[in-house]
């Protein structure tokens, strides 16, 4: 059991702070406190983790404010290189401590690197998909704080905190994004590492989105990257003014763990911000099928102007698509945060109405959020399952058929499509007089 603490401790201490000297010194100062306590706390990687994080907080005080009360850290070297993340999160504090004890343990794993599914295990929830839809909701919760707690250090109430500028390039850099632009958690998505054996691209970074998501009211929902927008049919990479987005080759990153730069993220995020503004580059012929879906669907919206978006359950290109991928566990594996990241980016303010885009996209999505499914008849022989739900002001409609596919003779596709809009807005109109979930 001591081992097994320790291991815990020294994890966690390396997730939080990026000192691997301070991390250790951190988590061993947290196993002494844990060793001396008269009963074992309920949920021991929780407690490690709030009592690591304190103690990396009360370290950086006395660096930049003077001494505090001994922490019994007092023979530590002076350093500043505490997580970044630990201390600009100081400020939640309370509301940490108003959440169910569930929650905030859930909270506080996922943030020292557990996954979703050791967290369900720990912590004796369901699945990891009831892991990810509890932790969206609470990280939507600490960011409309946050907000809240922020407004007079942002030139607009409401306004989200941006990532750092570069201190290279504090202004904007190559490919004209100011670094300030890119949510930080859209940044933290884009520098994340696939893992090795789960058909990620090689040399991929991740796609958060395709379009202008910061302002589009509408979304259509597909299952992941295809690899086409990154290679060739002979699977060489995109290049020069056929690229559509940034790999790890073109930002000159030859360690495949490299972290990326601000420079370099600011760059990914502006291949996916304007991904449509020129439709000979983008794969137009897949979407523009699910342009004639929304326009109709939502009074004009369209990829072309910014006020439609496309947006992923999993946000890494992988090779084969995902349904070549048979292993069911590495399936999880890929959504498993990915989903998290998705279920933010459904809760975006200015979004009203999500379109799904075929079964699939239904199957794990309603895993997390409730949707109702009914059938409709398209004619004889013709009957597909049509999906329609809320999440938070977001309205959801979708249809079994995934459009690019759809196995309908050519001189029926036109009203093969109509119908689907149709069916849809009947159920937009049935979730018109539904309140917010």
């Amino acid at each position: 059991m001591v081992r097994k603490q320790s291991l815990t401790s020294h994890r966690i201490a390396a997730r939080l702070i990026t000192d691997r000297g301070l991390a250790e010194d951190l988590a061993q100062s947290a196993l002494k406190r844990l060793w001396g306590l008269e009963e074992v706390p309920r949920n021991v990687p929780a407690w490690l983790t709030t009592t690591i994080r304190n103690l990396a907080i009360d370290r950086h005080r006395r660096d930049v404010l003077g001494p505090v009360p001994d922490d019994g850290l007092a023979d530590m070297p002076a350093s500043r290189t505490v997580s970044r993340g630990v201390v600009e999160r100081a400020y939640i504090q309370d509301v940490l401590d108003a959440l169910p004890h569930q929650h905030r343990d859930a909270l506080l794993l996922s943030a020292a690197g557990f996954t979703n599914t050791e967290i369900a295990e720990e912590l004796g929830l369901a699945s990891a998909a009831s892991v990810a839809a509890i932790l969206s909701r609470l990280r939507r919760r600490l960011r409309e704080q946050r907000d809240q707690t922020t407004t007079t250090h942002h030139p607009s109430p409401g306004q989200r905190p941006r990532a750092a500028a570069s201190k290279n390039d504090p202004h904007r850099n190559e490919a004209g994004v100011s670094m300030n632009q890119v949510p930080v958690e859209v940044a933290e998505r884009i520098r994340e590492i696939p893992v090795d054996d789960h058909f990620v691209i090689p040399g991929a970074t991740p796609v958060p989105f395709f379009g202008n998501q910061p302002g589009a009211r509408v979304a259509t929902v597909g299952i992941n990257p295809s690899s086409r927008e990154l290679l060739t049919d002979q699977g060489v990479e995109l290049d020069g003014p056929r690229r559509r987005f940034e790999t790890r080759q073109s930002l000159g990153l030859s360690d495949p763990a490299a972290e990326l730069s601000d420079d370099q993220v600011a760059a990914v995020y502006q291949r996916c911000l304007h991904y449509f503004n020129d439709t000979t580059v983008a794969y137009w012929s897949w979407f523009k099928q699910l342009e004639s879906i929304i326009g109709p669907l939502a009074d004009g919206a369209s990829y072309l102007d910014g006020t439609a978006c496309h947006l992923d359950l999993v946000q890494w290109p992988t090779k084969p698509v995902w349904t070549g991928i048979t292993d069911v566990q590495v399936r999880e594996a890929l959504a498993e945060r990915d989903l998290e990241f998705l279920l933010g980016q459904l809760s975006s303010p200015q979004l009203e109405i999500v379109y799904l885009n075929g079964s699939q996209v239904y199957k794990v999505l309603s895993t997390l959020i409730p949707l109702e499914e009914r059938k409709a008849t398209f004619r004889e022989g013709i009957t597909r399952t049509f999906y329609r739900g809320r999440y938070g002001h977001t309205a959801i409609v979708g249809c079994s058929v995934f459009i690019q596919n759809a196995h309908i003779r050519t001189e029926e596709k036109h009203g093969f499509i109509a119908w689907i809009i149709a069916e849809c807005r009947k159920d937009l109109r049935e979730l018109g007089g539904e309140a917010d979930a």
